[in-house]
């Protein structure tokens, strides 16, 4: 039988009277800031303490662990750091004070990110430590860990909607892919997202909330694929291809309807169709608009031209307003006021 270690359980039980006594076990001679419960084993104290010791009183301990030579490489059976598990038990002030001390963020053996949103926990604060660790110590929205998943990966096949929303929000990379099968396979965010849906769909009726939230988190991301069609330009039938291939990956599933087959179609006909017809409609009109300001007399004013023409919105003007002044063979900086203001006179 494994012996419990004793300076573990000393001093987890000066932890929870105050950190003058925590301070005092690590003053005695066998004072070990790597030490495991059982003998080479077990949870570090670090994991303990972080599981057992309110948010608001662990920095001060710890950072007696950390003078104590505490290792940043320390995990505990699952391979989660201090800074993971301070992470998944929704410690706040914690994992701010750990990676202030040194704790890496973007650590690829175990991503703070990816490790973080493949657990369920209170929603708020999953998010708020999200949004920490991405805006305030930088962590790389699109780190992989081993296995190759990213946390757009981990929340999609979780179906966090507030956490999908805001991820989009700073432009992940859509198409990375996490292989399955010994590499005879690869799944997308959005390919664990549209299986969530289907099974959810299959487990609930589509009226259910489950369902529906399962539903709104797939169209956040086929949202997003309609934006990346577009940013992309669609030069060409092989590059819409291309795009279409990596963003619905490669796999087949219980139902028929998660074949990747299936995924392919919805992105024709929700994300690539739209923005082909989104892109032809701004390219139309930034020729008419060029036709138009060439054929003005001189004084016809630019904004004239632009009521003119209904093909285009303000918003569309406004795009385009770069482009025409690159092209035009005459000053157009003086009409920019009348064409951003343009629109509160413009036909309906």
């Amino acid at each position: 039988m494994l012996a419990r270690s004793q300076f573990f359980i000393s001093a987890a039980a000066a932890a929870n009277v105050n950190v003058d006594a925590f301070k005092a076990e690590f003053a005695k001679p066998e004072a070990d800031a790597n030490i495991r419960e059982w003998v080479n084993t077990g949870d570090p104290l670090a994991h303990h303490l972080i599981r057992t010791i309110s948010d608001e009183k662990l920095p001060e301990l710890l950072d007696v662990m950390l003078t104590a030579n505490l290792s940043l490489s320390l995990s505990n059976s699952n391979n989660f750091s201090a800074l993971s598990q301070a992470a998944l038990y929704g410690k706040v002030v914690t994992v701010n004070f750990l990676v202030d001390r040194g704790y890496p963020v973007n650590a690829s053996k175990d991503p703070v990110l990816v490790t973080l949103g493949g657990f369920a926990m209170n929603a708020a604060t999953q998010l708020q430590i999200i949004k920490n660790l991405i805006e305030i110590h930088s962590a790389n929205i699109d780190i992989q860990d081993m296995l190759g998943y990213t946390i757009l990966m981990r929340v999609a096949d979780k179906k966090h909607f507030e956490i999908i929303a805001y991820l989009l929000s700073k432009n992940p990379n859509l198409l990375l892919a996490v292989p399955q099968a010994n590499n005879t396979m690869f799944l997308t965010a959005l390919s664990f997202s549209y299986n969530a849906y289907i099974s959810a769909s299959k487990s609930f009726s589509l009226d259910d909330d489950y369902t529906k939230n399962a539903k709104a988190c797939f169209d956040l991301l086929i949202n997003a694929a309609h934006e990346l069609f577009y940013a992309r330009g669609l030069t060409s039938t092989e590059h819409e291809e291309q795009l279409l291939n990596s963003l619905s990956g490669k796999y087949h599933n219980i139902y028929p309807e998660q074949n990747n087959h299936f995924l392919k179609e919805i992105l024709k006909e929700r994300a690539l169709q739209p923005a082909k017809e989104r892109l032809l409609k701004e390219q139309t009109a930034r020729q008419t608009f060029l036709m138009a300001a060439h054929q003005r007399q001189d004084d016809t004013p630019l904004k004239t031209a632009y009521l003119k023409n209904s093909l285009f919105d303000s918003n569309t003007a406004k795009m385009i307003f770069s482009f025409v002044h690159e092209h035009l063979p005459y000053t157009v900086n003086e009409e920019k006021d009348e064409l951003s203001s343009s629109e509160s006179v413009r036909p309906q």
